[in-house]
């Protein structure tokens, strides 16, 4: 973790957070014990991201929320906008 801590930014804005994964713990676990390790550890990185970034914190809760419901049984589901011009 703290080589990673030790990256610089590619711009000024950018701001980073990190979050940790006993890796040892995660290669032996069950699907279930490694999708919970690893949506924790993305939780916290996301909380910590909607601190800094001014995120709708309900929002992303929400969705957590969601997940952590369905677990790994979740479809994803993808939304597309498709822009028409009008040629006149």
């Amino acid at each position: 973790m703290e080589e990673a801590k030790q990256e610089v930014a590619l711009e000024d804005w950018y701001s980073l957070t990190f979050t940790a994964l006993d890796i040892n713990k995660f290669l032996v676990g069950t699907d279930a014990e490694k999708f919970h390790m690893l949506f924790e550890s993305i939780k916290e990185g996301l909380r910590l991201i909607v601190d800094f970034d001014h995120l709708e914190k309900e929002k992303i809760e929400e969705v957590m929320n969601e997940v952590a419901q369905k677990g790994l049984d979740m479809e994803l589901v993808y939304v597309s906008k498709i822009l028409v011009k009008q040629v006149r």
